[in-house]
């Protein structure tokens, strides 16, 4: 009887090791997305002198000489921390395969970038991140577009 439960060999999905190669790099790409989003609060710490640096006024960044504790440079402090949900958003989606992630990601990374060309040398990873991103997603939507014709 317990037979007719059980599903026949044949009957279940095949996965092969493209299938799984596809996930390993969605996994991964899901985990830089949550990392980078991470790595923003460091960016709101600075802005509220909460870190150790003092990447605000040390000339290396394109917004030098702002007063550190006026609404500019808060306004600033916050918007560091903009990516982080986004970020967080798309990675969901890209693990749960929902068509979304890639809007989320693409804004999610254009605020980031545009924050870290601001703090041009502290920022110079996230910046060569966001870049990789913004690759990424392009050749996935050029692969997407060539699979479904």
């Amino acid at each position: 009887m317990t037979d007719s439960i059980q599903p026949q060999a044949d009957t279940l999905p095949h996965r092969g090791a493209e299938w799984w190669v596809a996930r390993a790099i969605a996994v991964l790409a899901a985990l830089l997305f949550v990392q980078h989003g991470v790595v923003h609060f460091m960016g709101f710490a600075c802005t509220f002198g909460l870190a150790g640096s003092d990447a605000v006024n040390d000339g290396y960044t394109l917004v030098a000489g702002l007063d550190p504790d006026g609404w500019t440079m808060h306004a600033l402090g916050v918007a560091w921390l903009l990516p982080s949900p986004l970020y967080l958003v798309a990675s969901a989606g890209l693990v749960l395969r929902r068509n979304w992630w890639q809007a989320w990601a693409l804004a999610a990374t254009v605020v980031s970038l545009a924050l870290c060309i601001l703090w041009l040398q502290p920022a110079a990873v996230g910046i060569a991140v966001d870049i990789t991103i913004l690759v990424g997603l392009a050749v996935y939507v050029v692969l997407a577009r060539r699979s479904a014709s």
